[in-house]
């Protein structure tokens, strides 16, 4: 499913929100597993990093410096395919936070 749910919800406001600031690149990247249609699951990634970036941009509004947002389907897997958990832990946004030290040096 490309819906974030509650827990995830839970998980971008702890650890993604508050630490985004106006200097902030974001690299959102869609991931699946292998089961499945392969242009299904590509398809299925962009869902899922779109439904991330809209929580980011909605709950941070906007003010970051950048956002690129990618879905990879199944051609670049965190994990290995070969077992269920594996598959499992595939089925996931990876949210890169890039912010230059520059913005904490008054904090």
């Amino acid at each position: 499913s490309s819906k974030a749910g509650p827990l995830n919800e839970r998980i971008m406001k702890e650890y993604v929100y508050g630490r985004v600031y106006p200097s902030t690149k974001i690299q959102v990247v869609g991931h699946t597993d292998v089961v499945g249609m392969f242009e299904a699951n590509l398809r299925l990634s962009k869902r899922r990093a779109g439904t991330a970036e809209d929580m980011i941009n909605s709950n941070t509004r906007r003010k970051y410096a950048s956002m690129e947002t990618n879905g990879v389907g199944e051609e670049d897997p965190l994990y290995t395919n070969d077992l269920p958990e594996g598959r499992f832990y595939n089925r996931t946004v990876q949210i890169l936070i890039k912010t230059p030290l520059e913005e904490f040096k008054d904090k």
